[in-house]
């Protein structure tokens, strides 16, 4: 399953997504952003994370413009920082005598 999911990863970073795919994406990130907080636990995560990560609480709102004003160009751009075969790493569990037959996996 490895060398498919590099492909699918090498071809992020090189030719980004589609409009209908981004917009896809934040219509279901929004959507489940605003199911949760119809839960007062998911609430109470939502505003202690964001004291905790950031030091203020942002609005659902907020959140939410954020979201819609990502680009497509945005997506591609960071997928060419976080995705280089120097910065990939795996787990992997079960019985096997050497991890070099795996190492040679994690490249692009």
């Amino acid at each position: 399953a490895i060398p498919p999911m590099l492909a699918e990863l090498a071809q992020l970073r090189e030719d980004g997504v589609s409009e209908e795919e981004l917009l896809r994406a934040k219509e279901i990130a929004k959507g489940r952003l605003l199911l949760r907080m119809e839960d007062t636990r998911n609430v109470s995560g939502w505003l202690g994370g964001q004291e905790l990560l950031s030091g203020r609480v942002r609005t659902v709102e907020e959140v939410v413009e954020q979201v819609d004003g990502v680009s497509a160009w945005d997506v591609q751009r960071l997928a060419g920082q976080l995705f280089r075969s120097e910065q990939l790493f795996g787990a992997i569990v079960g019985p096997y005598r050497s991890d070099r037959r795996f190492q040679s996996l994690l490249s692009f």
